[in-house]
């Protein structure tokens, strides 16, 4: 039901009348129109995946690829979705029933033989479906997707402290990583004289913020992963010692530690070593995230809040985030006015997780202390507008 306040006072002109029912239709249109279609979630998609198979004919080797790709970036989804002590549980799903899980797939950089079929594709699944499937099987999962985060590699050498140039090994291992297709996506910089002039090694060890976020905003990135590590060599083995740390840096609450080892001797080649620790703070990345991310549906609740609009672009983007986020199952109109709209949301989880998922989709929930508001966020975490 939508409610129109009436403005106090008694003279109002045709135009005034004209405006405000071209600006309600318009609204009730956007709500209506985000509601029915809910934006797909790129965290359901398993991008890039490289396919290659061989059989009797051309033909017979496309459909194997491409079936055991599907099933390969199912069981590549499913992780990505829940923590790592639920993998075994995990469910084994027939390769001819995982296209019934599939929205899409798109295929690229086709290669064949008379007996070969090559390719690289990418699987789009069904969010409802998959869901549903964890939800059945009692598995806990997040879906909600960080915001980018910059990553600053400084590496403690014997005889200098490196965060810029080519002698940064530790660098060198963060870009060769391979991309791990988790929650959590991780940003390099490039290293070039503008990164070099905004901050320095120094700086990003003494967790300066005003400059560590000064960087991270070139590159579009919310947060900042700080990860220093220190590598000698056993005197007697020549096996490489490793010591690293890295702390997650947010505009919001400050640090977090992502990884702590001290110190570890590896067997392999150093350049091994720094791959390992560099797969090992990205696991702990992502296990951290998943841990205060995961959605609880035993608890369900619901919220009425205030929205404050200064316009239809502040109520659609509202919708637009309401209808993706993994926590608020659903949401009604109580009322409207041209300043701002009331809204009631349900949800599962505890409020304090609400508001951090909301805010990773730039809304901000706050007790105003006569109740709920609900604002578009800023960069810097603030509401874009208040309530008039």
């Amino acid at each position: 039901m939508v409610t129109i306040r009436q403005p106090a006072t008694k003279a109002r002109n045709w135009q005034s009348h004209a405006r405000t029912a071209l600006w309600l239709f318009a609204f009730c249109t956007a709500w209506l129109y985000v509601t029915a279609d809910a934006l797909a979630s790129d965290v359901f998609t398993v991008r890039a995946l490289s396919v290659d198979a061989t059989a009797d004919s051309a033909a017979a080797a496309r459909e194997t690829a491409l079936s055991q790709g599907q099933s390969r970036a199912l069981e590549m989804l499913l992780r990505r979705l829940t923590i790592e002590e639920d993998w075994p549980a995990l469910p084994q799903i027939p390769p001819g029933e995982v296209a019934d899980l599939v929205s899409s797939i798109e295929i690229d950089n086709e290669k064949t033989s008379t007996v070969r079929y090559l390719a690289e594709i990418t699987v789009s699944f069904e969010r409802d479906t998959i869901r549903s499937l964890l939800q059945s099987l009692g598995l806990a999962y997040a879906e909600t997707a960080s915001k980018p985060v910059l990553v600053l590699p400084v590496y403690l050498g014997a005889e200098q402290t490196i965060l810029w140039g080519d002698e940064n090994l530790w660098a060198k291992a963060w870009q060769e990583r391979r991309n791990h297709g988790g929650l959590v996506e991780l940003v390099q910089p490039s290293g070039d004289a503008t990164d070099v002039s905004q901050v320095s090694v120094g700086q990003v060890l003494q967790a300066d913020m005003l400059r560590i976020f000064a960087i991270a905003d070139r590159y579009g990135a919310e947060d900042a992963l700080v990860a220093v590590v220190s590598l000698q060599s056993d005197p007697v083995t020549g096996q490489p010692i490793v010591a690293a740390k890295s702390t997650r840096l947010t505009r919001q609450s400050g640090m977090q530690t992502v990884l702590e080892r001290w110190p570890s001797v590896v067997d392999q080649s150093i350049e091994g070593a720094l791959a390992d620790t560099v797969a090992q703070s990205v696991a702990g990345l992502e296990r951290l995230w998943k841990q205060s991310h995961l959605l609880q549906f035993d608890r369900e609740a619901t919220i009425e809040v205030t929205v404050p609009l200064t316009g239809l672009n502040d109520w659609v983007f509202v919708r637009r985030q309401l209808s993706d986020s993994a926590a608020v199952q659903g949401s009604d109109l109580l009322s409207f006015s041209t300043g701002r709209a009331r809204i009631s949301l349900r949800y599962v989880g505890e409020l304090d997780q609400l508001q951090r998922l909301l805010a990773q989709d730039d809304l901000r929930l706050d007790n105003a202390g006569d109740g709920w508001v609900l604002s578009r966020m800023t960069r810097e975490g603030q509401p874009a507008s208040v309530v008039q």
